[in-house]
């Protein structure tokens, strides 16, 4: 492994992933192709039009007639949403929206509505008559024109309806404002995508008019470029900036540069789409078979992405199997690999969840020699209607070796899930709780990855850590690039709790320190560490994990006045000017809701300086202004930062320690609650197998 091991595997994930994704979208302008010559086929008066002969003079949009379709949809799209504001103008006149007399005007307002129909119509029919006179064609245009004013009627034998039943019209009257509200967004959005759409034959030849190069290699290169540029940029700009505070501006760059990428992709499968098929022809692409021409090969591609799109699993071509390996290295590694001090297999690689706990009520009674694993993740879910999860970005999801799931997804047992061909071993999990650059996920549930083009953008490349995995307690399913990769991922289907599939990212995403779950369980005692960056002392992880486990479990964290002593603060000494802490942790109460449950007691870990530090660590800090807040981007420690760390953490635990009297480990630890007023926890209880959340599944016995 060097340095340019991970630039290798993204310039291959990046590879890999469009070289389907291309071929896929040019398929897509082929059917576009297909459809509009069906569309003109059947209805004739959509290529035969005044309007559709001033697309096809003035701009020349090529030899497609799918194009200039698109155009008069995007027109008339424009004149209904123009057509259903003056509706609402017209509503708004005869009521103005801050009226409340419904009564004594009423009379005034039928008399306004009647003289305002005969003129709106007259009006109408007039401008009918002479645009009609002028367009002789009888096509697409004047057709429309001509049925333009019933559905202005319609609309005012309505609005004066709304007068005669007096305050109804209020009613209405918000009605049709939200509506144009909402669905004028969505509208807009179909507006601008459809004419990007459309404008692509305009743009390329708009590339080769300022290449000035009339035989398109230098267009077609600098389109190729544009996409490497933006892609390669829009994620390492996500990353970069996932766990900082969002502005708009760096929301508005990062989604240009998607914008720009998805962009330059869409017009290199047009090259590749008209290159097989120049003309309403669909004969060209046989003839390019019979006649051995290089337009053959393209077309094998297109077959060969279509097969792989249905039948490769989209997680084993992301970077999420070169992070799993290396964690599995680093922290599960073979006998053979310590003792030649090198990378090799590691049997954890097929070691089940399962494994790490007794599945028998009669064994999980015993002692055991290590603790009950939780893995947090967290489960995307940006299009859930419960407003909830759809603020949050998702829902804390765990795999345990008794139970997976979350609240919102509903529950199962490990075994049953894994037998149904869902594998789950140790190093994915560990790897699917740290997946921290996902698409549609960011830190906290708020990040510039969590914007709609950066996702599309992110999921195309594939450059994301998460995993797709099947929904508990639905049949297996492969995830492939057309579901969920297509259908969630770039056309934002999916993404729920009732969805086949499940994206799961880093369990920071929803809490990033592991409190939510040891909550959930009501249990006495929470040793909490935490190492992120955080050179600011905001302490955003805790701020967000005390909200939502008050507003999900009623539990309060009794926090007040008691982080003041992690505050770093200047003191005289070496290093200068160094801020230290009174101490590296503290302890609080933990107030559940339920009175059987009693109170707990939270113990705080986090990395601070403190005056304890030997001189050694005192010298690191003097060099690294931000230690021990050093970003997670830095994935390749150097010995003397590796030590300073772990000295920092020894010196930090071995106060805690020392402080709180823990040499018998939590386990003895009822003196402790005794001190802080709380009672001793009781014999536990191994957790009910109905995996109700409430109840705790997956807990600990």
């Amino acid at each position: 492994m060097t340095i340019w091991s991970l630039p290798a595997v993204i310039f291959r994930t990046i590879f890999l992933n469009l070289f389907v994704w291309i071929p896929l979208s040019a398929a897509g302008f082929l059917l576009l192709f297909l459809l509009g010559m069906a569309a003109a086929a059947l209805a004739p008066f959509l290529s035969h039009n005044d309007l559709q002969n001033w697309i096809h003079c003035y701009l020349a949009p090529g030899h497609h007639v799918a194009f200039e379709i698109l155009a008069q949809i995007v027109m008339g799209l424009v004149v209904l949403s123009a057509y259903f504001a003056l509706l609402l103008l017209i509503f708004s006149s005869i009521i103005p929206p801050e009226s409340t007399d419904t009564g004594g005007s009423k009379v005034w307002r039928v008399v306004l509505t009647s003289a305002l129909v005969p003129m709106v119509l007259f009006v109408t029919w007039i401008s009918v008559i002479m645009i009609t006179t002028l367009n002789t064609s009888e096509g697409a245009l004047s057709t429309f024109i001509t049925w333009l004013p019933w559905p202005l009627v319609v609309g005012l034998v309505f609005i004066v309806g709304f007068q005669i039943f007096g305050n109804i019209a209020f009613n209405e009257q918000y009605r049709a404002r939200r509506l144009s509200e909402i669905y004028g967004g969505k509208l807009l959005v179909a507006v601008i995508g459809l004419s990007l759409l459309a404008a692509i034959p305009y743009v390329y030849q708009l590339l080769v008019w300022i290449t000035g190069d009339q035989n398109e290699p230098r267009a077609k290169s600098a389109i190729g470029v544009l996409s490497v540029v933006s892609s390669v940029a829009t994620g390492i700009y996500g990353h970069l900036t996932r766990n900082t505070e969002s502005s708009s501006l760096t929301k508005y760059v990062a989604s240009l540069g998607a914008a720009l990428f998805l962009y330059s992709i869409a017009i290199i499968a047009y090259l590749l789409a008209i290159a097989v098929m120049p003309h309403d022809t669909p004969s060209e692409m046989l003839d390019a078979f019979r006649n051995d021409q290089p337009q053959a090969l393209i077309l094998v591609w297109i077959g060969l992405a279509v097969g792989f799109a249905f039948t490769t699993n989209i997680n084993y071509l992301g970077l999420y199997r070169f992070y799993r390996d290396r964690l599995m290295e680093a922290f599960m590694p073979s006998p053979d690999s310590i003792k030649l001090w090198e990378a090799r297999y590691s049997e954890a690689d097929r070691y089940s969840i399962a494994e790490l706990w007794p599945q028998k009520e009669a064994d999980a009674s015993k002692s055991r020699e290590h603790p009950y694993p939780i893995f947090n993740t967290n489960a995307i879910m940006v299009n859930d209607p419960d407003p909830k999860l759809f603020e949050r970005g998702g829902d804390n999801f765990i795999f345990s070796p008794l139970y997976v799931g979350s609240a919102s997804t509903g529950w199962q047992r490990t075994p049953g899930y894994i037998g149904s061909r869902n594998p789950v071993t140790l190093p994915t999990a560990m790897a699917a709780s740290g997946a921290a650059i996902n698409s549609n996920a960011a830190y906290i549930g708020e990040g510039v990855t969590r914007e709609s083009l950066v996702s599309i953008a992110m999921m195309l490349m594939n450059l994301r850590l998460g995993w797709w995995f099947a929904r508990p307690n639905t049949k297996p399913r492969r995830p492939n690039h057309v579901n969920p990769g297509f259908w969630a991922g770039v056309m934002g289907f999916g993404y729920t709790s009732k969805s086949n599939f499940v994206e799961l990212s880093d369990g920071g995403n929803f809490d990033n320190l592991g409190l939510y779950e040891l909550v959930r369980r009501r249990l006495k005692i929470i040793l909490i560490i935490d190492g992120e960056e955080d050179e600011a002392s905001a302490m955003p992880a805790l701020v967000s994990v005390s909200q939502r486990v008050r507003d999900d479990f009623g539990v309060i964290l009794h926090l007040d006045r008691r982080v003041d002593d992690l505050m770093p603060a200047p003191v005289p000494g070496f290093p200068l000017d160094v801020p230290f802490a009174k101490s590296a942790y503290f302890t609080a109460r933990i107030e559940y809701p339920d009175k059987e449950d009693g109170c707990g007691l939270l113990i705080y870990l986090k990395a601070r300086m403190i005056g304890d530090l030997d001189f050694i660590v005192r010298g690191y800090r003097a060099k690294n202004s931000n230690f021990p807040n050093e970003p997670t981007l830095n994935q390749f420690f150097e010995p003397e930062q590796f030590e300073a760390y772990r000295t920092l953490g020894f010196v930090a635990m071995s106060r805690l320690i020392g402080d709180l009297k823990l040499n018998g480990g939590l386990i003895g630890s009822g003196s402790l609650l005794a001190a802080c007023g709380l009672q001793p926890p009781q014999m536990p209880v191994q957790p009910p197998s109905t995996g109700h959340p409430q109840a705790g599944p997956g807990a600990a016995p």
